[in-house]
């Protein structure tokens, strides 16, 4: 009898051990969040191969992925998805922190259950799948704060609080798994597009060697700029809501979508554009009726999805035809420049060239070089010109020029164009460089200033002394002195001198006199120590409307304005 009692304490004891062992190994087969890296899933990211979602009064949604990583939605409906929308679901499982966690000896203690975390058998839930295996986590209420949402994950005893932000993040419905882009097949891919209206000839079009091409109804250049942005409008193109199938409609009786289910979107008998992609692919588009303000019915994912695009898309494909074709009057190919540009009025032929160097120069009337930035805005203008820009009928008391373009394959035949179009007949002459001049003030050596009554005043540098010295005249009489303020100030000008426009690109005797330099009012002359230097004479004329002064240089043949601050250093005394 002495005996019993230690036996009974013994017992006791075994059967208490053994249910606290039961409980760690429960525990052990149900780790708590926080044993598993404090995250909701501990499966790694990379090893997720299925996804479920269950949410009220809607059927369950399964995703898969495949053997070659690609993801795929199996129900309610089988169509591609986002692989980013699938990502955002895994990351927020199995890489986002839980922040707050309720014990299960917190929830006894407080005489708590999951009800009042708002989870329970009717709650929207995740599952996530890695070879075989399955964690499932349930959500529930927001906190108090509004910063997180509570989360039971299956088999464990606690409730976790995940921030707000990354529930937020997770994909519900099967819709907001799915692609949204409208094309399947990558911009860069596209080699072909044909667009079929109702009651209007099919537009084929096919991109081509430098560019596009239109291949019927009748073969025709195409408008490179409108066609790719075309492409580039199908390629952009998303999805704004899906009707056929969608999680509110995901299936249609019979299996999949017939004739008489378009009927009511308009899109039995619409617009169509089929993409041709690589490899001979194929992938249609069909326009249907309004969806709502700025949206229509389209059948997209050659037919298998109804959903809503923008109807600015639909417009811009039902214009086709006539928009996409090439108007151009001088249409370049891709990678085709154009290497010279003559322009006939009346008897003046003016001709611009591009050299191997891609300088423009200008070969005609006079040789002489051009000024690169008009050159550019001037050809843009010329290229940008259409069809119905040089139409034969014209404004009345247009003067009109013959353009001949020649590019780097072929010789364009002369086209008449308005001379207004391409800037007026001014518009040739200020093509010319503007630099009149261009001398290092340290290698000028003597310098004159001639009057239009013969009074000349002439400087001479004294190398030795670093100097100017006033050249005498043969009576070597003169009291005055070099005008040291002067030089300096001619000399600074002659460093560049830029004029503000071209009067005339090829000066006559009339011109010269109109501009008053058939007698200049002032001749200046610049000698430059050089072994091939020759003297440069610069003539300044009248006035200029606007102030300013007319000019030329000997040879150049121009005739320029100057600003009036360049007249003044051209004409001021250079002795006092």
């Amino acid at each position: 009898m002495n005996n019993r009692r230690p036996i009974l304490f013994f017992i006791v004891g075994i059967v208490l051990m053994g249910g606290l062992l039961a409980w760690l190994e429960s525990r052990a087969r149900h780790p708590a969040p926080e044993a598993r890296g404090n995250v909701l899933c501990a499966f790694p990211p990379d090893r997720v191969d299925a996804c479920y979602i269950r949410l009220a009064d809607r059927d369950e949604v399964e995703l898969a992925r495949g053997a070659d990583g690609t993801w795929r939605l199996v129900r309610p409906f089988a169509v591609e998805v986002d692989a980013a929308a699938v990502a955002r679901l895994v990351d927020a499982l199995t890489l986002v922190p839980v922040e707050d966690m309720r014990s299960e000896g917190e929830l006894l203690e407080m005489d708590e259950t999951l009800a009042d975390f708002g989870i329970g058998a009717h709650s929207f839930t995740v599952s996530l799948g890695a070879g075989g295996q399955r964690t499932s986590v349930s959500f529930g209420n927001r906190s108090p704060s509004g910063a997180e949402v509570y989360a039971h994950v299956e088999g464990s005893r606690s409730v976790c609080a995940l921030p707000a932000d990354a529930f937020a993040r997770i994909p519900r419905e099967a819709d907001d798994f799915r692609a949204r882009a409208v094309l399947a097949c990558p911009r860069e891919d596209i080699s072909g597009l044909d667009i079929r209206v109702p009651d209007k000839p099919t537009v084929r079009l096919a991109r081509v060697a430098g560019g596009w091409s239109i291949l019927s109804p009748a073969a025709a250049p195409a408008d490179g700029a409108a066609v790719g942005a075309l492409v580039d409008g199908l390629a952009a193109a998303q999805v704004l809501s899906f009707e056929i199938p969608s999680s509110a409609r995901p299936s249609v009786p019979g299996g999949g979508i017939r004739t008489g289910d378009l009927v009511p979107y308009g899109l039995d008998a619409g617009l169509s554009v089929t993409v041709r992609g690589a490899a001979d692919q194929t992938e249609q588009i069909v326009f249907g009726r309004s969806a709502g303000t700025n949206r229509v019915w389209a059948l997209v994912r050659n037919g298998t999805s109804v959903v809503a695009v923008d109807a600015a898309l639909a417009e811009r494909c039902r214009a086709g035809g006539e928009s996409l074709r090439d108007t151009r009057v001088f249409p370049l190919a891709e990678g085709e420049t154009v290497t010279s540009v003559s322009f006939t009025a009346g008897p003046a032929v003016y001709v611009l060239a591009q050299g191997t160097n891609s300088v423009w120069r200008i070969e005609s009337p006079v040789v002489a070089p051009a000024d690169q930035p008009k050159v550019a805005e001037f050809m843009e203008r010329l290229l940008r010109l259409r069809q119905d820009d040089v139409s034969d009928e014209g404004r009345a008391g247009d003067e009109r020029v013959l353009v001949n373009v020649s590019t780097t394959v072929t010789n364009r035949p002369g086209v008449a164009v308005s001379a207004e179009l391409l800037g007026g007949r001014a518009a040739f002459s200020d093509l010319r460089s503007k630099t009149l001049l261009a001398i290092d003030p340290a290698t000028v050596r003597r310098l004159s200033v001639r009057a239009e009554s013969g009074a000349e005043t002439a400087v001479r540098l004294n190398a030795e002394r670093g100097a100017w010295d006033l050249v005498r005249g043969e009576g070597g009489a003169d009291a005055r002195r070099v005008n040291d303020a002067a030089v300096k100030a001619l000399l600074s000008a002659l460093a560049r001198v830029e004029a503000t426009g071209v009067e005339t690109l090829a000066a006559t005797a009339d011109d010269l006199r109109r501009c008053g330099l058939d007698k200049p009012a002032v001749t200046l002359a610049v000698d430059v120590d050089a072994a091939d230097a020759v003297r440069q004479n610069v003539l300044v004329g009248g006035t200029a409307p606007g102030g300013g002064r007319y000019a030329t240089v000997g040879g150049a043949d121009a005739v320029f304005v100057i600003s009036r601050r360049t007249a003044a250093d051209f004409t001021a005394p250079l002795a006092e």
